[in-house]
């Protein structure tokens, strides 16, 4: 639910910031592309892991080592996923925030909270500074916070 509000909140801002300007088309497919990967990391770790636990959970040993198997590849997909997810939001955030860069006021420093809330996360995600384990992932969230309160209060002030 909340990233089908994220997802809906975000085609607002893309339409308030002239969804035909490429940073801002870019930034919306980039965007929609990260949360479908978050939407799948989640599906991963939340129920295709169970189901395989309850489906080899009275198993032989041969088959608790392909459940093994199983989950190992689940946790490697959910952190690929994961990690596509958290560069491409990175990017959808760059990409606005690149629009409201060029503008005056307070839309252009909500617009560099927006590169920095949009580099920091792909970079180090990409270098591997950043590992999405618990203390990975809040950096990024509370990165991405930052940026939608100040985005919401343009939003709310109707400044875009």
């Amino acid at each position: 639910a909340l990233i089908g509000t994220w997802a809906y909140a975000f085609s607002v801002v893309t339409a308030r910031l002239d969804g035909h300007r490429p940073s801002v088309r870019v930034g919306w497919i980039a965007y929609a592309a990260g949360i479908a990967a978050m939407v799948g990391a989640a599906l991963l770790s939340g129920f295709v892991v169970p189901a395989i636990v309850d489906r080899y959970a009275d198993g032989a040993a041969a088959q608790l080592e392909s459940a093994h198997h199983l989950i190992a590849l689940a946790g490697i997909g959910n952190q690929v996923l994961a990690q596509f997810g958290v560069v491409a939001m990175s990017i959808g955030i760059l990409g606005w925030s690149i629009a409201l860069v060029g503008a005056a006021g307070v839309r252009r420093v909500v617009g560099g909270i927006g590169v920095l809330a949009g580099l920091v996360p792909a970079l180090g995600v990409l270098s591997g500074w950043i590992v999405l384990d618990v203390y990975g992932m809040t950096t990024v969230v509370v990165a991405q916070v930052v940026w939608y309160l100040a985005i919401a209060w343009l939003l709310l002030r109707k400044e875009i």
